[in-house]
């Protein structure tokens, strides 16, 4: 099977026509229900950067670009419904990846695209999903080299239970191949074709690794330090560099105690070691998702809502230290390339903005708005 080729950047919107289209409204109810509107139509629902100070942001009307940090935005909306998009993943600024969920509970419609020119042209390929028992929601992707790509599709339950769906494509995403459903969703990181990552949501051990391609999946048990208590953990998928060092994030919890540990391995995790580790002021099940960042230096940034937001971990920093990011309110979620450029988007009941850094988190200025 073939993607269908689309041209341009997602065709016409038909959300933004309707709003054009409908009569001016005419009562103050009215008004302020078009207000909310189109508020809810400028929210960020994503935002990465993929290389310097190139990346994407998402809003509910549209998927955009950027070359120069966010001063400057093009649309790359895929075609459809742009409120429907999920997971995208950019491998580069030419390549990249989009989930959408065009249907509905018991009339499931999952829709897989590939672009290989920046989103300036989009193939659209529909998907059968074996298994997907509710609809799609929370796709993660991973890509290795320029033809291997792997998407694991998120199901939508509720919090009792964690599953997904992985497909792999081994020609650009030409052709879609559903392999074995792996134990849980979340998001996955590949060193190659063959070895993986999988960090599951919301359970213990919750690291899971594969050695043929995402058929089979084995728990990979991280103890944590001496005196760090533990009885649920939250991972972040391990960076694994080509030769085969790499770190590992990771949040600790525990009734009256969250702990974010950073691991490093010589041995393609093979085996892990402590480096650096901070005692959280936040309470309760703290996710490693929504507070533990990377930083392209081998640092990898804290952000406690408890105190001074944002601390410093890594190799060489014993005890960690407070990084200072001027300009950035709390809250933010944090995308860096590198040790310099940086993304933080922040959504609120009282802020819904996109920050860039060009200094490693230092300081912050916000980004114009799609």
């Amino acid at each position: 099977m073939a993607f269908a080729a689309f041209t341009g950047c997602g065709g016409s919107d038909s959300t933004t026509s309707a709003i054009e289209n409908a009569h001016e409204p005419s009562s103050r109810e009215e008004r302020a229900e078009a207000r909310e509107f189109t508020k809810f139509l400028d929210t960020y629902t994503g935002a990465e950067l993929v290389s310097g100070e190139r990346g994407w942001s998402r809003t509910h009307e549209g998927l955009y670009w950027t070359d120069d940090g966010g001063r400057e935005w093009r649309k790359i909306t895929p075609p459809g419904d742009p409120t429907t998009l999920d997971g995208i993943h950019f491998r580069n600024p030419e390549q990249g990846w989009a989930e959408a969920e065009e249907g509905q509970e018991g009339e499931n419609r999952v829709v897989l695209f590939a672009t290989s020119d920046g989103g300036r042209t989009w193939r659209r390929h529909p998907v059968e999903v074996r298994g997907l028992a509710t609809i799609a929601s929370g796709t993660a992707f991973a890509s290795v080299g320029r033809r291997r790509v792997f998407a694991l599709i998120g199901e939508s339950r509720n919090t009792a239970y964690s599953v997904g769906h992985l497909f792999t494509s081994g020609d650009g995403s030409r052709h879609w191949q559903q392999l074995p459903d792996p134990p849980h969703r979340g998001p996955i990181a590949f060193e190659s074709a063959r070895d993986g990552w999988l960090a599951a949501e919301g359970h213990l051990p919750g690291l899971y690794r594969t050695h043929d391609g995402g058929h089979t999946w084995a728990e990979v048990r991280v103890a944590p330090p001496p005196g760090v208590p533990a009885e649920k953990a939250t991972f972040q998928p391990p960076r694994i560099s080509d030769e085969g060092g790499g770190l590992l994030a990771v949040i600790f919890d525990a009734p009256r105690a969250s702990t974010a540990v950073i691991y490093r391995t010589k041995d393609r995790g093979r085996n892990w070691e402590p480096i650096s580790q901070y005692r959280m002021r936040l309470r309760g099940e703290v996710a490693a998702g929504s507070h533990l960042y990377y930083r392209g230096d081998g640092a990898t940034i804290v952000s406690d809502y408890g105190q001074s937001p944002y601390v410093l971990l890594g190799p060489g920093r014993r005890p960690p230290s407070p990084l200072s990011a001027r300009g950035l309110p709390p809250d933010a979620r944090l995308s860096f390339v590198g040790a310099r450029y940086g993304f933080a988007l922040i959504h609120t009941n009282d802020v819904n903005r996109l920050y860039r850094s060009e200094d490693g988190g230092k300081s912050w200025k916000p980004t114009s708005h799609p």
